[in-house]
């Protein structure tokens, strides 16, 4: 992949409402990053990166958001098909973004060719690393 091209991609502004699904025990820290820069999650190695990033993860829906935390299961296209956990209770929260500049990594051909990737191979890096922060370490 071609990182030095990333200053060169085409930027756009992004404003909207987007959720993320909480346990209710974290409602008074449910905005808070500093602990993300040293666990590994699905696009951030923790410990490896020098200096750590700090991740929000926000979902486009309220159904994404707790697909992603594993509250729900199934396949959101199939009618009849999702599944709730009752494992433990979650609660979704608005969060209204204003981004000034972001790149969109999934929709713009001109952005893999930049880049010298495809949409696959990114959604592949993110399941690998999503897959290896499950591992009991």
């Amino acid at each position: 992949m071609n990182l030095a091209a990333c200053p060169h991609l085409p930027q756009s502004p992004l404003t909207g409402t987007w959720y993320r699904a909480i346990q209710p025990q974290h409602w008074q820290t449910s905005l808070q990053t500093a602990h993300t820069t040293t666990i590994p999650s699905r696009f951030n190695d923790g410990n490896q990166a020098v200096p750590g990033f700090e991740i929000l993860y926000l979902a486009e829906n309220p159904m994404v958001a707790l697909f992603e935390v594993q509250s729900l299961f199934g396949s959101p296209t199939s009618p009849g098909t999702v599944l709730a956990s009752s494992r433990q209770a979650w609660i979704i929260i608005n969060v209204d973004v204003t981004l000034q500049r972001i790149v969109d990594l999934i929709a713009v051909a001109a952005v893999h060719n930049a880049l010298g990737t495809t949409a696959q191979e990114l959604r592949e890096i993110g399941e690998a690393t999503d897959s290896d922060r499950r591992k009991p370490r």
